[in-house]
């Protein structure tokens, strides 16, 4: 036991000296000397590190984003808490992610693309597309001469194509987050433009809270038509 601790020792000590001999091995001077003989090149790379960061500086846009918060119906709460006394705990975890994909959804997206119209919204086309693209587009309108007399009108398929665009681009710049284990949904949105994402925010949201509206009135109606034609084979 004893040989083994002398042995474990020893060799933390011949570690030691040579780590200190590597240490004292490295010649300061001779690194320095190779500095300033390629002084150039470290100059060189300072600068064009200093001209990135300007660069970045002066084109980088500052983003902004907007939150708004939404609430969602817990009009069946009372069964499933009645289920879960008999059945045991039941999460309904899936009917929230459920209310999170509907917002992601393209109807809700090409909803508040018609309300907003931000197919021909110029702050959204140019927040939602890049430099180089913007730059192809104009070159590409620049090049086609007869547009330059003649103004044709769009058709269907080229509306829709850019409905479709604008509603991917809402989508790709939108956030849906649970709040920790509420019924509230988080809504974000990140854009170029403050004005612009709180109106947009704002228009999911209202968006979202018209499309529960409307499958609460069609269930209702369907339900109301049911008790209509029931009442009236009764009578008969």
């Amino acid at each position: 036991m004893q040989i083994h601790n002398k042995s474990f020792s020893g060799g933390l000590q011949g570690d030691d000296v040579d780590l200190e001999r590597s240490v004292q091995g490295i010649d300061f001077d001779a690194v320095l000397a190779i500095a300033r003989r390629q002084w150039m090149i470290v100059a060189a790379a300072v600068a064009a590190a200093i001209v990135l960061g300007l660069a970045y500086i002066f084109t980088a846009v500052p983003l902004y984003t907007s939150n708004v918060s939404v609430l969602i119906d817990q009009g069946n709460r009372e069964v499933v808490q009645q289920l879960s006394t008999i059945g045991g705990v039941v999460d309904d975890e899936g009917s929230v992610l459920s209310q999170v994909e509907l917002l992601k959804s393209d109807t809700i997206a090409l909803s508040v693309v018609d309300k907003l119209d931000l197919t021909n919204d110029a702050a959204f086309a140019s927040a939602g597309g890049s430099v180089i693209g913007t730059m192809v587009g104009t070159l590409r309108s620049l090049a086609n001469v007869s547009s330059w007399f003649v103004v044709e009108p769009e058709t269907s398929d080229q509306v829709e194509a850019k409905r479709r665009t604008a509603a991917n681009t809402l989508l790709w710049n939108m956030e849906i987050s649970r709040v920790g284990r509420t019924y509230v949904l988080s809504i974000s949105y990140t854009s170029p433009s403050s004005s612009l994402s709180a109106k947009i925010a704002n228009a999911i949201g209202e968006a979202y809270l018209v499309d529960k509206l409307n499958s609460k009135y069609e269930a209702t109606r369907r339900a109301s038509g049911w008790l209509q034609d029931r009442i009236a084979e009764l009578r008969q």
